[in-house]
C-alpha cells in the first residue's frame, strides 16, 4: 500500500486522495459524521477554514485557507460534491483593550492577502448587530464573508470525495500501532489485521500521541469536553445574528438551522 492514513477528518483523505496518495484511511467510527462528537470535529475544522480572527497573528501562514475557503465552501457541490449546507452570516470577535493591538494586526496581515476585514469601536459594533451589549468590549474584528457550514454535509461530502477519487475509508477500523524496521515505518496493526505500508499519516486527534509514543515522539495534547447548548431564538429576537466570538466574556454563538443559536465556550478547558 502506498499511503496510510489514520484520520477522523475527512478533508485530510479526500484531499490526498484527489492528489492520488492515498490508497487506504482507517478511521475508529462506525459511519461517517456518526457522533455528536465526530460532528462538532467536522464543525471546528470549518470554522477554522472560514473565520481568519480567529487565528493567532503567529498562525499568520494560514490565512491563504482562509482567503480561499469561503469559494470552496460557497462552491461545495462543483469543488467536492454533495451539499455543505454553507451559511454566510458574518463573523464578529469581540476583544478587550490587551487583545486590540494583536486583532489590529491580524487585520492588517488579513487585508494585505485581500481577506476582507475590517477593526471595529464599540460604536460600529452596534451598527453590524445592534443587540449586542459593548460593555467592556474595547474591540472587534468584522469580516463579512464569513459563515457555516452544516457540519455532516460536509463530512459526507469529502468521505465521497475521497471514494471517487480511488481511497478505501475502512470505517470502525482502530489502529492499534504503528511497527517499524530498520527501514522506518513497515505495517499498522488494526482491529482487521496488519497492514503493511511504508508511508503513514496519523491524524487521529489526541488519540495520535499515544499511537506515535512507541516510536520516540511526545506530542503535547491533551483532550478536553467542550460543552455547547443549543437554544431557540424566539419571534421577537428578529433576524439572524452573525456569528459571535466574545473573546471579553469567554462564549461564542451562531446561528444553527433557521431559528436556533449554538452557544459554546471559548475557553481552552472547562
Amino acid at each position: 500500500m502506498s499511503l496510510l492514513l489514520i484520520a477522523r477528518v475527512t478533508i485530510s483523505i479526500a484531499e490526498l486522495a484527489s492528489r492520488g496518495v492515498v490508497a487506504a484511511a482507517a478511521a475508529p467510527i462506525s459511519r461517517v459524521g456518526r457522533t455528536s462528537g465526530y460532528y462538532r470535529r467536522a464543525l471546528a475544522w470549518a470554522r477554522l477554514l472560514l473565520h481568519g480572527s480567529d487565528l493567532p497573528v503567529s498562525c499568520g501562514h494560514a490565512a491563504p485557507i482562509v482567503l480561499d475557503a469561503p469559494r470552496i465552501f460557497e462552491q461545495f457541490a462543483e469543488i467536492v460534491g454533495g451539499e455543505c449546507g454553507f451559511q454566510r452570516t458574518g463573523f464578529l470577535a469581540l476583544v478587550n483593550s490587551s487583545d486590540t493591538a494583536a486583532a489590529a494586526a491580524n487585520v492588517a496581515a488579513h487585508q494585505r492577502i485581500g481577506i476582507r476585514s475590517s477593526l471595529l469601536t464599540s460604536d460600529q459594533i452596534r451598527q453590524i448587530e445592534p443587540r449586542l451589549n459593548p460593555e467592556g468590549v474595547a474591540a472587534a474584528v468584522w469580516e463579512p464573508d464569513s459563515g457555516y457550514a452544516d457540519p455532516h454535509g460536509t463530512t459526507m461530502g469529502y468521505a465521497a470525495a475521497a471514494r471517487r477519487h480511488g481511497a478505501e475509508l475502512r470505517l470502525g477500523v482502530a489502529v492499534r500501532a504503528i511497527g517499524y524496521d530498520q527501514q522506518g515505518v513497515a505495517y499498522v496493526e488494526s482491529d482487521a489485521g496488519r497492514i503493511t505500508t511504508r508511508t503513514v499519516v496519523v491524524a487521529a486527534g489526541y488519540r495520535t500521541a499515544a499511537l506515535v509514543a512507541p516510536l520516540g515522539l511526545e506530542l503535547p495534547l491533551t483532550p478536553i469536553r467542550h460543552a455547547i447548548a443549543i437554544i431557540h431564538r424566539t419571534a421577537s429576537f428578529g433576524p439572524r445574528h452573525p456569528i459571535v466570538s466574545d473573546r471579553v466574556l469567554g462564549s461564542y454563538y451562531r446561528p444553527e438551522g433557521s431559528g436556533m443559536t449554538m452557544i459554546g465556550t471559548t475557553a481552552a478547558h472547562e
